[in-house]
């Protein structure tokens, strides 16, 4: 801090003599200010992040359902060729993870085009190189909570109709 005051004060003294139009900023005096933006934008973000989630869950809830409910027929007969009722529940949460993780993925790589292209961007713009970071802890996360959304959004509604009899499974069919 030392020497940042002494480089201010040799601009200051400066843009005195020679600048008086010039105006010289210390990043210090915006850092508090910086921060508190930085901290709202993150909880707006991570807002929109959990709306856009339980929106994509109750999607992925209806969809694997009626998935589900389409496919009794085939639901009675891989129990009547034998097939456990934890296999078959199995058979759809790995249907259902299949498509999560299948679609997270796409979205990491979309997501990660559109920062590339908007740095890039950016740099033109202003000259200015800038670090792209990737968000690790914000991925895993999204990643934990795709998988938990295949088990939850599939377990139910096969759990239901694997309960019943395979006579009672192909009259719901």
């Amino acid at each position: 801090d030392e020497n940042l005051d002494r480089a201010y004060a040799a601009l200051a003294d400066l843009q005195t003599r020679y600048y008086p139009a010039l105006d010289i900023y210390d990043f210090r005096d915006y850092q508090k200010s910086l921060s508190d933006n930085e901290a709202a934008l993150t909880i707006i973000f991570i807002s929109i992040e959990i709306i856009v989630f339980i929106l994509c869950l109750f999607s992925l809830i209806t969809s694997m359902s009626t998935n589900i409910l389409e496919q009794t027929k085939e639901i009675a007969v891989l129990r009547a060729m034998g097939l456990t009722r934890s296999k078959i529940i199995r058979i759809y949460m790995t249907e259902a993870f299949v498509l999560v993780l299948s679609s997270a993925l796409f979205g990491v790589f979309i997501g990660i085009a559109v920062s590339w292209v908007m740095a890039i961007q950016r740099v033109l713009f202003t000259q200015i190189p800038i670090r792209i970071s990737f968000p690790w802890k914000e991925l895993l996360i999204v990643f934990a909570g795709a998988i938990i959304s295949a088990i939850v959004s599939t377990y139910m509604p096969a759990k239901r109709i694997v309960k019943n009899q395979i006579a009672q499974i192909i009259r719901m069919g």
